[in-house]
């Protein structure tokens, strides 16, 4: 939990910093999100607020969206991406993934949107079809689940993820069995693998596994799990009465992009700052 604690310590501050034109919006998006992430946990596992959780979790999502509005490729290898948009609740984000589409600008699939990465099987279908799960989809589901049977699935790379396949396609054919079985395999088995890389939460939380168990609630299957990495309390769909969307009120305070289009800093260079805003005072000039 320490760990944890001090995620959200360093996030809070972070979000406080941001908040100003000196910092830019479409670079700081990940370092915001992170943000988010760990105040959703903070709240929900050491405050015990659940409402707050769902809010910092729909401000997650909404940074996810944001990223995707800018062209930036998330959807090739952020995997857990949608799963936060489920846990927050609020069927307006839910309802905005499933319209998502963006075009690629640089790399070798330059030009190539989104959706068209999804119907030839590349990486993308796999976040497509958590998107198309927590919809009820169930067309573009099943569409989906042939693609990964017949491309996706084929690449040695990609075998890891049948167990991520039976899990959709027990979705899809109201299979409660192979629903449960396939959360309960990546909470368990499969947890260290999948959780490895996560920054503060693999010994608190498991993904995918947290976010497919809300999925099959939102499906009809009320499945609880004996797991301490499994969170019960947080998969039935009760929406928050307001969320505070504290993602508008960062792009509106902050500068939404460098006039430089090769600049990845981001805090604004002084010179730039200076140009753009000769009337405001940056941090360094407010103490001297």
């Amino acid at each position: 939990m320490q760990e944890l604690k001090e995620s959200y310590r360093r996030g809070q501050e972070r979000l406080k910093k941001y908040n100003s034109k000196e910092f830019i919006y479409k670079n700081g998006l990940n370092m915001i999100w992170q943000s988010f992430e760990s105040e959703a946990w903070y709240e929900f596992l050491i405050e015990k607020n659940i409402e707050k959780s769902k809010e910092a979790f729909s401000n997650c999502a909404k940074i996810d969206l944001e990223e995707c509005s800018f062209n930036k490729d998330i959807f090739s290898y952020k995997r857990n991406s949608p799963l936060y948009a489920i846990l927050s609740d609020n069927l307006e984000v839910i309802n905005s993934f499933n319209k998502i589409d963006y075009t690629i600008r640089s790399g070798p699939k330059k030009n190539k949107t989104y959706k068209e990465l999804v119907k030839v099987g590349k990486s993308h279908i796999y976040i497509d079809t958590i998107i198309k799960s927590m919809n009820k989809d169930y067309q573009a589901l099943d569409e989906n689940l042939k693609i990964m049977d017949n491309i996706f699935l084929k690449m040695k790379k990609n075998v890891a993820l049948k167990i991520d396949y039976n899990f959709f396609k027990g979705i899809l054919e109201k299979n409660k069995d192979l629903v449960f079985e396939s959360i309960n395999t990546l909470a368990t088995k499969e947890h260290k693998k999948r959780n490895r890389d996560s920054a503060f939460y693999k010994d608190l939380i498991s993904q995918p596994a947290m976010g497919y168990a809300k999925i099959a609630w939102i499906n009809g299957y009320q499945l609880e799990f004996d797991s301490t990495l499994i969170h019960n309390e947080l998969l039935p769909f009760k929406p928050n009465k307001s969320y505070t969307d504290r993602v508008f009120i960062l792009k509106k305070n902050m500068t939404l992009e460098s006039t430089k289009p090769d600049f990845n800093g981001i805090k604004l260079s002084e010179e730039e700052f200076k140009v753009r805003y000769p009337k405001m005072k940056n941090w360094l000039q407010q103490w001297l």
